[in-house]
């Protein structure tokens, strides 16, 4: 499938930024204009914090909270933003969850195929009776690490930290990033690396799970040092991924390294990046869909634009409004266009809008936090 969604020009730097809210109501409109059934299936959450229409909606589904996955559930607890009331409910959601998979372990014939639990016989997670994935259990670790911050129960926090130090060991014991890390139980034992598939790629994937995140949590409960160095192992080899038009899920993370650090480590990454892929006003640009995934290109020369995040990032960091506008404007037309273009899916649009952690492209919920949290957010918005 490919097609172009609209061609383009930005307005001049003059013009009026939209704000964080115009963005959101721009998205909520839409939302709210979906049937009930599709429009859970929709649900961003840091979009929808931000909509008290959208959160009295939400707090009126019976079991929204109760049936949520683990994933979910962490989506909405690390948003500082959300409704205190909605917000205890994730809290104890995530506290019974945390509970409920230290209780099951794989002799637990009660247990379910596709129930991850923790074993402490074998001190690992295991679904089914077996061992799980690392990708897997990175969910379950976060999950156990958010319970402990909730609760202060110092089991959770130690089960979290067997597994981040197994994984902190391997990622730091070769050069490469291992395609899969070791339990607890395997401490020792050679991870397994794969040569023939592009180390970014990997990276990726462990970074969109959270594990440059997870890590840097570790290191602010128990300041083992390690935790620290793995994150930037991780971090290091993602900013150099900046450059490609896909490059939120680095900005993310980087965004959320400088929350704790706010030492400038990343910033030359971001400049050399951010300069080699400016936006331009006078730039044509065409928005289009190609094999399901969003881009943007220069009508012209065709080479695509890197994310907004990146230009965002970039203007924050040096004081720069032009790209800081920029970036916004072209998120506000992109919104706008995917958002009434008829031969779009409302799971298609809510794939490209929603954050590289949970799947999607970030071409909005990446976008909001940057506002918030970026040094020089205040200075320039």
């Amino acid at each position: 499938m490919h097609f172009v969604i609209m061609t383009t020009q930005l307005p001049a730097s003059s013009a009026t930024l939209p704000s964080v809210e115009h963005l959101v109501q721009i998205y909520i409109d839409w939302w709210l204009s979906l049937d009930s059934e599709t429009r859970l299936s929709c649900v961003i959450p840091l979009v929808c914090a931000h909509s008290p229409l959208a959160m009295d909606w939400l707090a009126a589904r019976s079991g929204y909270i109760e049936n949520a996955s683990a994933a979910t559930l962490l989506q909405w607890q690390r948003l500082r933003c959300t409704p205190q009331a909605f917000a205890n409910d994730i809290a104890r959601a995530i506290v019974f969850q945390a509970e409920k998979r230290l209780k099951q372990n794989s002799h637990d014939t009660a247990v379910s195929a596709n129930t991850t639990g923790y074993d402490a016989s074998a001190n690992r997670f295991t679904q089914n009776g077996m061992a799980c994935e690392s990708i897997t259990t990175l969910l379950e670790a976060e999950l156990l690490l958010r319970a402990y911050e909730i609760s202060d129960a110092e089991t959770f926090l130690h089960i979290a930290d067997r597994y981040g130090e197994a994984w902190a060991d391997a990622l730091l014991d070769t050069d490469a990033v291992p395609r899969n890390l070791p339990s607890p139980t395997e401490i020792r034992t050679t991870a397994e690396t794969n040569k023939s598939i592009d180390e970014k790629i990997i990276v990726r994937e462990w970074m969109e799970q959270g594990a440059a995140d997870l890590f840097l949590a570790l290191y602010r409960h128990t300041a083992t040092p390690i935790y620290l160095i793995a994150a930037r192992k991780l971090l290091d080899i993602a900013a150099s991924d900046l450059r490609s038009q896909d490059c939120a899920y680095a900005v993310r993370a980087i965004g959320h390294y400088y929350q704790d650090f706010d030492d400038g480590y990343f910033d030359e990454y971001i400049r050399i990046a951010a300069a080699r892929n400016p936006l331009q006003v006078a730039d044509s640009l065409e928005l289009q869909v190609y094999n399901g995934i969003l881009t943007v290109q220069v009508q012209a020369t065709g080479k695509r634009i890197a994310h907004p995040t990146l230009q965002l990032f970039y203007g924050q960091l040096t004081q720069r409004p032009q790209a800081v506008h920029l970036a916004m404007q072209l998120v506000a037309v992109l919104c706008k266009a995917v958002l009434t273009h008829d031969a779009l899916t409302a799971n298609e649009i809510s794939h490209f809008l929603k954050s590289s952690s949970a799947g999607g492209q970030g071409w909005l919920e990446d976008v909001i936090p940057l506002v918030a949290v970026c040094r020089t957010a205040r200075q320039i918005l």
